[in-house]
């Protein structure tokens, strides 16, 4: 796509490979749904509030600007190069991730395994976030947690086995259980009071233990 491209309030589907690398793309305010393997989107990139759908199979996406709102529904995997979403996130299935994905808005995650991420969800901002499976249980990849103001608030039961990062920032666990299941895990907890946790790991690479528990 070169120029200059409006999508108004209208539903947009893009059922293969998507790139904007001149000109400007100015999403829908409602749903764009892309499916394709390869979404390349490094020139102006104006979200206008809409929803992103994330469908289809394995699939790298580069968007270098934020997008508002993200619905990942795939069967195959999932890398995001410093995918940056300033609204909610509702994850209901992928095979793997790989990358980056900065979340400033709540998570839901509406599966409950993964086969071999490498990646890493980022809380960040002033927001006050919810982590959360939507009253049952969830998987996630890495977490990492950088925040420089509002609450994130983890409930219901989440597996994160590729281990927790705590940077910065308020975190609140009532009632919530987190599984540390599984292979070599990073987990710095230091800024976070946990409520129920469990660990079934082959190593702990790295654990600050002032986290209480």
């Amino acid at each position: 796509v070169g120029g200059t491209f409006n999508g108004g309030d209208s539903a947009i589907t893009i059922n293969g490979n998507f790139t904007v690398t001149g000109g400007s793309f100015g999403s829908t305010s409602g749903n764009l749904t892309l499916s394709g393997s390869e979404i390349n989107v490094t020139s102006t990139f104006t979200h206008h509030n809409g929803t992103i759908y994330k469908t289809g199979g394995t699939a790298t996406w580069k968007i270098t600007q934020p997008i508002q709102n993200l619905i990942i529904n795939t069967q195959g995997n999932f890398t995001t190069i410093s995918l940056h979403v300033l609204g909610n996130v509702t994850a209901t299935g992928w095979n793997a991730h790989a990358g980056e994905m900065i979340v400033e808005g709540n998570y839901l995650v509406q599966f409950n395994s993964q086969s071999t991420s490498t990646g890493k969800i980022i809380f960040k901002g002033s927001n006050n976030q919810l982590l959360s499976a939507n009253g049952g249980s969830g998987c996630l990849s890495g977490v990492e947690i950088n925040k420089n103001g509002g609450v994130l608030t983890i409930q219901d039961t989440l597996s994160m086995p590729l281990g927790l990062v705590w940077i910065s920032g308020s975190v609140v666990t009532t009632g919530s259980k987190v599984n540390f299941n599984g292979g070599s895990q990073t987990i710095d907890a230091a800024g976070i009071n946990f409520n129920n946790v469990e660990f079934n790991t082959q190593e702990l690479s790295s654990y600050a233990d002032h986290g209480a528990f």
